[in-house]
């Protein structure tokens, strides 16, 4: 997301919510992965989420720049 789509609001909060639904989607596969013993998937859930926490963070300042609060 480009740093100037961050004025128009409503698009970001849809954004926000697209991305933690897609948060969501990766606790629910380590959860799986867990249960069923795969030590593979699970680690592959846990760089995922990482890395999405990491974006998150990204997007953060990109949004507090333009005075939106990104929670």
């Amino acid at each position: 997301m480009d740093k100037y789509d961050f004025y128009d609001f409503e698009k970001v909060e849809e954004f926000q919510n697209q991305r933690a639904r897609k948060y969501i989607d990766y606790v629910r596969r380590w959860r799986a992965a867990k249960e069923k013993g795969n030590d593979k998937a699970k680690e592959r859930a846990m760089n995922a989420m990482r890395k999405h926490k990491e974006q998150d963070e990204k997007f953060k300042i990109m949004a507090r720049e333009a005075r939106y609060y990104w929670w």
